[in-house]
């Protein structure tokens, strides 16, 4: 993930206000202690497997580096604008970060051996089929040995 300042936007994150709260937001429990911590764990997570630091992500919102650390540790409440935001630029939907909708599992990381295979399979995907056929009967043949 690619992330580029971006100075234009104004802060979008404001100490929690239960006054503020609506409806939605009480029924769900999003400005509870624990709701706000939920929100903050799902956020600091979504940071950490994109890769920005905080610098980094404070920098592409348009916050400073303490809103990032505040937001990341449930001390502020986050603007939906900023949800907003953060669904974007961590390709999750904002109803994910808000703990409305379960997170897509996350499929297990490739190894680099994996990744070397998984490469090589696609170009064998392009050979003529009779080249292919061939290549997924020494595959059979060497699971066969294999397992025995």
């Amino acid at each position: 993930m690619h992330f580029t300042p971006s100075h234009q936007r104004s802060k979008m994150v404001t100490p929690c206000q239960p006054q503020e709260t609506d409806a939605l937001t009480t029924r769900r429990g999003l400005t509870t202690d624990e709701g706000m911590q939920a929100i903050a764990t799902r956020i600091v997570e979504l940071r950490k497997d994109a890769g920005p630091t905080q610098k980094q992500l404070a920098e592409e919102l348009g916050v400073s580096h303490p809103v990032v650390s505040g937001m990341e540790r449930g001390e502020l409440r986050v603007h939906r604008e900023l949800i907003v935001e953060l669904s974007r630029l961590f390709k999750v939907s904002a109803d994910e970060i808000l703990g409305i909708r379960t997170p897509k599992k996350k499929t297990d990381k490739m190894t680099p051996e994996q990744t070397r295979l998984w490469k090589k399979f696609q170009q064998i995907a392009t050979w003529p089929d009779k080249d292919q056929r061939a290549v997924i009967r020494i595959i059979n043949t060497m699971d066969k040995s294999a397992a025995s």
